[in-house]
């Protein structure tokens, strides 16, 4: 990647469940972008257990948490896994670096119960490669709030490659299922210098055209 490349995850979901999601339910949703490194990706769901050591190259990357809940809630966090450790849950706490926290209210979560109502929930989180090291940049919003993401990562910027997504909803958000539709990564690179020059060269001898042409009228 060159500096200003940018890879970007986005994504839309609703829940489901069979009796509604607790009111006021506190913890915790998380999504995040990361390295396989060659070893085998992690496909099953997941458990408290959920990150095999040797899958997913332990789940080294980035990733944004969410403020959820009512009352105290969760405060979320903007964290990197820069190494594996003891604990390997794909998206837990441990063994992370904590980069900062997300702004906004704390997203109050409205499940189907049954297939029926549900709000839809969207999130996002692009990483930009700088000249120090890395931004992170995103949103999640559903149910009229929303959470922004903004930090640097200029101390131990992870720029190995970016291959997997993951997501984790846990404690007492506990949707029987998560309805993810829309879920893309882009990777978007910074035009080429050779590029840049072309275009505008192009839009020069465009500009000149229009010149010669009103000189005719």
């Amino acid at each position: 990647m060159n500096v200003g490349d940018k890879i970007t995850l986005s994504f839309d979901f609703t829940m489901n469940d069979a009796t509604g999601t607790p009111t006021g339910a506190g913890d915790q949703f998380r999504f995040g972008l990361f390295d396989i490194n060659g070893s085998t990706k992690a496909t099953l769901d997941n458990t408290a257990a959920a990150g095999v050591a040797g899958q997913t190259d332990n789940w080294e990357g980035y990733r944004f948490g969410v403020r959820s809940g009512s009352g105290t809630g969760s405060t979320g966090s903007i964290r990197e896994r820069a190494a594996a450790g003891g604990d390997i849950n794909p998206l837990a706490n441990a063994q992370t670096v904590l980069l900062g926290s997300p702004t906004g209210d704390q997203i109050i979560w409205n499940s189907a119960t049954n297939g029926a109502g549900g709000s839809l929930y969207s999130g996002q989180l692009t990483l930009e490669l700088t000249a120090l090291g890395v931004n992170l940049t995103g949103f999640f919003r559903g149910n009229n709030t929303t959470n922004l993401f903004s930090a640097s990562d200029t101390t131990t910027p992870y720029t190995s490659g970016f291959e997997a997504v993951g997501f984790l909803n846990g404690n007492t958000l506990s949707a029987d299922q998560l309805i993810f539709q829309n879920v893309d990564v882009s990777y978007i690179p910074v035009p080429e210098p050779s590029a840049m020059i072309l275009t505008v060269a192009g839009l020069s001898a465009l500009v000149y055209s229009r010149r010669l042409k009103r000189r005719a009228k």
